[in-house]
């Protein structure tokens, strides 16, 4: 199991951050005012735990081939034997036997995992006996019963690793649960030493502003901050009106009802909605972790 997006981006944020706070320069700075020291050394602790059991969680991970692709090879040779199968029962006037081998690959891929060893042990019970595998017109048919054997234990295997996956997935949800409630504590973390930076905003600009750079979440895939809305004009929607970010390339456009969203990392964010006419308006917002935030526009 390895980590998904959210936190592996949790991970590079937090040992990007602690790269710099780290730094000499940097250290002599916060070291001795206690307040901010105590939000990041609580910081430490708990990204330390953070990595722990991002460790274990790797160190579970398994290799096992797919189950699909196990599913898919079952499928495809059991459905080749009941395809001859079927011919052999519609020769002999079999409409029992035709009944039962009446399934093609394409109905066994869309079974439930749990209903492919029943279904094959079914098979085996009363179409696939030795009686069959026996019979003069059926062995014309070249379905041999070491090849269907070797389904059903390829069977028998699928449906023992596919409760082995189940448990891993248990695994990986309690994982993830642990990870996430790390998660919460640090976001805690940060928060107290969002606060107590303030002490540095005079003195110190740049630290301050190194601090916001290297703590801004490092966003990898689907993102889930940011802002969407309306851009309107006296009650009126104004739809392909440009939305953007000031100072920055990072804009979109409403669609035809006049609707837009856009994807930003945490902080604070001025944010322009335009139409074609040039009627704007300007809004400055703080953007949440995890958060999407409604704002509407109504142009001047």
């Amino acid at each position: 199991m390895s980590l998904n997006k959210h936190e592996s981006a949790e991970s590079l944020r937090g040992q990007t951050f602690k790269c710099y706070m780290e730094e000499e320069s940097i250290k002599e700075i916060y070291s001795e005012y206690i307040p901010f020291n105590r939000g990041y050394n609580s910081f430490l602790t708990h990204f330390a735990q953070f990595n722990i059991e991002a460790a274990n969680k790797s160190r579970n991970s398994s290799g096992t081939v797919t189950k699909q692709e196990q599913k898919k090879s079952i499928a495809k040779r059991l459905g080749k034997d009941l395809k001859l199968t079927k011919d052999y029962a519609i020769q002999s006037k079999n409409n029992a036997m035709k009944i039962l081998v009446s399934f093609s690959q394409r109905d066994i891929n869309k079974m439930k995992d749990s209903e492919i060893l029943p279904f094959v042990t079914n098979l085996k019970n009363k179409v696939f006996t030795n009686a069959l595998f026996e019979n003069e017109d059926f062995l014309e048919y070249e379905v041999t019963l070491i090849e269907f054997n070797s389904i059903v234990t390829d069977a028998t295997v699928f449906n023992k690793e596919t409760g082995e996956v189940k448990e891993e997935d248990n695994s990986s949800t309690t994982a993830n649960d642990k990870l996430e409630d790390i998660v919460d504590l640090i976001h805690l973390d940060f928060e107290s030493m969002e606060n107590t930076i303030a002490r540095f905003i005079d003195d110190q600009p740049d630290f301050v502003n190194g601090f916001n750079r290297n703590k801004t979440i490092v966003l990898l895939g689907k993102r889930h901050e940011g802002v969407t809305g309306f851009v309107r004009m006296d009650g009126m929607a104004q739809p392909k009106s440009f939305v953007g970010v000031e100072g920055t390339n990072k804009k979109t456009v409403a669609d035809n009802n006049a609707k837009y969203k856009m994807y930003l990392v945490p902080g604070d964010h001025t944010i322009i909605a335009k139409n074609a006419k040039g009627n704007k308006q300007t809004k400055t917002i703080r953007v949440e972790h995890r958060k999407m935030l409604d704002l509407d526009f109504d142009l001047e």
